[in-house]
């Protein structure tokens, strides 16, 4: 018999706002939810949404020819996309020529589910955390933090074994990826 260990995803929060781009302070930004619109989607919406998804930085003068509409109705389509959000402008970074070197993901087993909560918060405050998932298996959480440097790992790591209410703590490093975040990757769900 073979051991199995599954982890499944159950929560999932993105934090692009928490890197640390400067050495200067920023404020922090909130966004409020727009209004869901009920909107059928035609043809040429569905074939903007194909093309900007090959390729999100071409000119809008180019899908309009490619489609067959006008640069005006390329604009209107796509503002009203992003205004029923059902696409999503999303800003893609390079972290290595921002200064990081490495990824350090943390795996996270807590001592009690009660726990969780403030342990997410914690784990919110660490600089450079990106992104936080929760997970139903042998860990309850896991988090991807950027690093610069062995100092930022060190100091890192401290600062996750500090946090109360941890019964297990792994990390693993990786490279740092060249673009971030990859296609389709920016999802939040709490």
């Amino acid at each position: 018999m073979r051991d199995l260990k599954v982890e499944t995803w159950i929560g999932v929060k993105n934090m692009p706002e928490n890197l640390q781009l400067s050495k200067k302070t920023h404020p922090k930004i909130t966004f409020k939810e727009k209004q869901n619109l009920d909107l059928e989607l035609d043809s040429t919406d569905l074939q903007l949404i194909e093309r900007m998804t090959e390729n999100s930085m071409q000119p809008f003068s180019k899908i309009a020819k490619e489609i067959g509409t006008s640069i005006n109705t390329v604009s209107r389509k796509y503002r009203k996309l992003v205004n029923s959000q059902i696409i999503s402008p999303v800003l893609q970074i390079n972290p290595q020529k921002l200064g990081y070197n490495a990824m350090v993901v943390f795996a996270l087993s807590f001592a009690s589910q009660s726990d969780m909560s403030s342990v997410i918060e914690a784990v919110m405050r660490i600089k450079d955390t990106f992104l936080i998932i929760k997970t139903s298996g042998n860990y309850d959480l896991f988090f991807q933090v950027f690093v610069r440097d062995i100092d930022q790992l060190l100091s890192t790591q401290n600062q996750v074994a500090n946090i109360p209410g941890i019964s297990t703590i792994e990390s693993t490093i990786y490279p740092i990826p060249t673009q971030w975040p990859l296609l389709g990757e920016y999802i939040s769900t709490f």
